[in-house]
């Protein structure tokens, strides 16, 4: 009874301790660098990734360089969308590739021409990520609804990478395709 009793104070102790000081360091490495902004003619995007201090040290050192990585994130979206892992070009049709067809076996189409597509990625891309971790991160793709940037993004973000290095790398990937 003893020991339960300096257990539970030593184990209390320690977590109002611990608790406090891990959200100081989690405020510390959440510094924002940038916020890119895209004006087009027809309207302007905001670009949700925010690229901190610590994903711009990332990307500079897999060679792409904090300029190129806001014009990798300016680049305009695909305008192809996903529904439940079948995807839609801008104008709501069935995307299809002229070596794939647009319906679901296995994998969707997208997953297969993205996958089909590895070679081309840019060596910054290959580098880091990959064809195991790139085929984890689009299974996310087989079963979300939305723009594919974000599914791919959300794919990247559970292979690993912060949410800012995440949205660079989809927009590379997406680029190649």
């Amino acid at each position: 009874m003893k020991k339960m009793i300096i257990s539970s104070i030593l184990a209390t102790t320690l977590l109002s301790i611990g608790a406090p000081t891990m959200q100081v360091f989690a405020a510390e490495n959440d510094e924002v660098v940038n916020q890119v902004t895209y004006e087009n003619d027809e309207n302007i995007i905001k670009i949700d990734s925010i690229l901190t201090a610590e994903d711009l040290n990332y990307l500079e050192g897999v060679g792409i360089t904090e300029e190129e990585a806001i014009n990798i994130l300016n680049t305009p979206d695909t305008g192809i969308t996903l529904d439940n892992g079948i995807a839609y070009d801008k104008e709501g049709n069935l995307y299809t590739d002229n070596s794939e067809m647009a319906a679901r076996g296995k994998f969707s189409s997208m997953v297969k021409v993205i996958r089909k597509s590895y070679n081309k990625f840019p060596k910054s891309v290959k580098a880091v990520l990959s064809l195991n971790a790139l085929d984890k991160a689009l299974s996310v793709l087989d079963t979300f609804t939305g723009k594919i940037e974000d599914g791919l993004t959300i794919g990247l973000e559970l292979v690993g990478f912060s949410g800012g290095v995440a949205r660079v790398y989809a927009k590379l990937i997406l680029a190649v395709v």
